[in-house]
């Protein structure tokens, strides 16, 4: 496994983010073809908007940390630099992370978040998930990231938004 980092996704890798992004929609609280944005703020209520291919329209502009196996994506992080998170903290700010689902548990979120230290360092990394998403939450208190705010119910009843920082806050 290798990660590449660009500045702008690939044209010729695009397919196999979409279809990743496709296969994993439900994964996400809420579904991702359910947002109009990567980092809108309403999470719930969220009805079908533009679908993942919306979705993926406006990520494809972000910079991306790509999980290749030999020429094959197999997970991705991507994210907005410089980001203001409610005005108060800023740095760079991960918006979608995403692996395929029969590689899951191989380190490849890990990688994907060791890469992107490396690229921003010494900026603060910002990330939001949701409470139920026990994986990606355990993962990143491993990695050291901190609750930096708790939205409850924001995503529905007993599903919290929970915004994390790594660095400098």
């Amino acid at each position: 496994m290798r990660m590449v980092f660009q500045e702008r996704l690939d044209d010729a890798l695009a397919p196999e983010v979409l279809r990743i992004l496709e296969r994993c929609d439900a994964d996400f609280v809420p579904p991702l073809s359910a947002r109009s944005s990567t980092h809108q703020t309403a999470l719930t209520g969220l009805t079908a908007s533009g679908g993942v291919q919306g979705y993926f329209d406006e990520l494809r502009g972000q910079p991306f940390v790509l999980a290749l196996d030999g020429d094959h994506v197999i997970g991705f992080l991507s994210f907005i630099p410089g980001y203001s998170l409610h005005g108060e903290v800023r740095g760079d700010y991960v918006t979608t992370v995403c692996t395929l689902p029969e590689r899951r548990g191989e380190g490849i979120a890990t990688a994907l978040y060791g890469r992107l230290e490396e690229l921003t360092r010494p900026h603060t990394l910002l990330i939001r998930t949701w409470s139920t998403n026990e994986g990606q939450v355990c993962l990143l208190g491993r990695l050291g990231f901190v609750l930096v705010e708790r939205v409850i119910d924001d995503r529905g009843p007993g599903v919290d938004t929970l915004y994390l920082a790594k660095g400098e806050v």
